[in-house]
């Protein structure tokens, strides 16, 4: 819920961005500042939610993001003013970037080992649901031009999101890291059943950490690869693709504002879809092997689009081809898995802080793309600007192959034992009596 709430309400402004622009004489620069302001708010809420974290809680922390979930979309609905939907926007993106860190850290540290990738991916998996539901909104009232309708309906699974937070525990490793250590062991039975480890809780570092412990020599190389990715998870172009793609549709051939955004819902279901296989192959095939192959495709297909766009006629059924090919990678790729990973490498007592500036990064990013990507297809042209993200993506390739370890089956604590044992990172994940580092 957390996922979807995040996708929904960054991905709505794609169908509403023509008809705001059109009801208050919005240019260019104003559509990006309005996409761009929930990012911002986003980067924000991201940055302080593993402080907040760390001092209350995962579950408290995720109900205040579900509160203002709850009540800011109603307020962007009813505003008539195109600066104050922006500030609303910014507002709502506080919520975005608590749940961006602070959810995938919650089921991380609730589940057990076998089963974390695909837990943790759910996330993502929310994510494009989100994204798909806004589209199809986006779509549903295009003909009318609602825009209003379109972000008040980014309110609803905020209180599914507080129902189910209601009956949840906190995390047992924020239990036992604040030294409640028998509420931390009844909470791991209760959620993991016969399977649970209670001996999972003993962690090498059991003492909260400080912001400078993330850049000490044992961190902050684990620190630099969670960043890193989501670094490429940006700079790779999805951000852009989702938010203006109506508008890449109809520059390419599709007509009519309903056709564009109709090939658009294609491209979410592509989305949503991907993430569910994603699921199912993430504890099993691994993380290393999803990210190496999906920056592979991802680098390919968008050398296609880039080649097919900068060439003397556009090819819309081979954009559409490329762009379908390249979102289907990154679902089970660049899209959950740095989520997955940050989840997973951080030492507990830096966790929650580690993760937070992890995430941060990735919005930071966001806006980055957000506030060029328009720039760079009206100055380079489309060819360009697609051969660059391809470009990034093969850096991206490279980069996994380097620093990634394969955590797939293996305990927080073995990873965390492995990392003070000294090992290099791409050797984290293995098991403690193979060599390593």
């Amino acid at each position: 819920m957390s996922g979807s709430l995040f996708g929904y309400n960054v991905a709505v402004v794609a169908g509403a961005l023509g008809f705001l622009a059109h009801d208050y004489a919005l240019t260019p620069f104003d559509q990006q500042v309005l996409v761009t302001s929930i990012l911002v708010g986003a980067f924000a809420g991201a940055m302080g939610s593993g402080e907040v974290a760390a001092r209350w809680g995962q579950r408290r922390t995720l109900l205040l993001a579900s509160a203002m979930f709850l009540v800011v979309p109603p307020l962007i609905a009813l505003t008539g003013d195109a600066w104050q939907i922006g500030a609303l926007r910014a507002v709502l993106g506080l919520a975005v970037g608590t749940v961006s860190m602070v959810a995938p850290l919650y089921v991380a540290e609730c589940v057990a080992a076998e089963r974390r990738g695909a837990l943790v991916s759910l996330f993502q998996l929310g994510v494009t649901a989100g994204i798909l539901g806004a589209y199809l909104i986006d779509y549903a009232f295009t003909a009318s031009g609602d825009w209003r309708v379109m972000f008040a309906c980014g309110a609803a699974p905020s209180l599914v999101l507080a129902a189910v937070l209601a009956t949840l525990p906190e995390s047992p490793r924020w239990l036992a890291l604040r030294g409640k250590m028998d509420a931390a062991r009844a909470v791991l039975v209760r959620l993991q059943g016969a399977r649970a480890n209670v001996a999972e809780l003993r962690e090498p570092d059991d003492e909260p950490g400080r912001w400078s412990d993330l850049f000490s020599p044992l961190v902050r190389g684990v620190l630099a690869m969670a960043a890193g990715l989501f670094l490429f998870q940006n700079l790779a172009g999805i951000d852009g693709i989702l938010y203006y793609a109506p508008a890449i549709f109809l520059s390419v051939g599709i007509k009519a504002e309903t056709g564009a955004i109709l090939a658009t819902v294609g491209l979410g279901a592509v989305n949503l879809g991907a993430t569910v296989v994603a699921l199912l192959i993430v504890d099993r095939i691994g993380r290393r092997p999803l990210l190496i192959g999906g920056c592979l495709v991802m680098s390919a297909s968008l050398l296609t689009v880039g080649l097919t766009l900068g060439g003397s006629s556009d090819d819309a059924a081979l954009t559409l081809a490329g762009l379908t090919a390249y979102i289907l990678a990154f679902a089970i790729s660049l899209g959950p898995l740095p989520y997955v990973l940050m989840s997973e490498v951080f030492p507990l007592s830096v966790r929650a802080r580690g993760m937070s500036l992890a995430a941060a990064t990735s919005w930071v990013l966001n806006i980055v793309v957000a506030m060029t990507f328009l720039v760079m297809l009206d100055g380079l042209g489309a060819g360009p600007t697609f051969l660059f993200y391809a470009g990034v993506c093969a850096v991206a390739l490279v980069f996994s192959w380097a620093m990634v370890p394969e955590t797939r089956g293996r305990s927080l604590a073995e990873i965390e034992r492995s990392l003070h044992m000294g090992r290099r990172l791409r050797d984290l994940g293995k098991p403690e009596s193979e060599p390593g580092g």
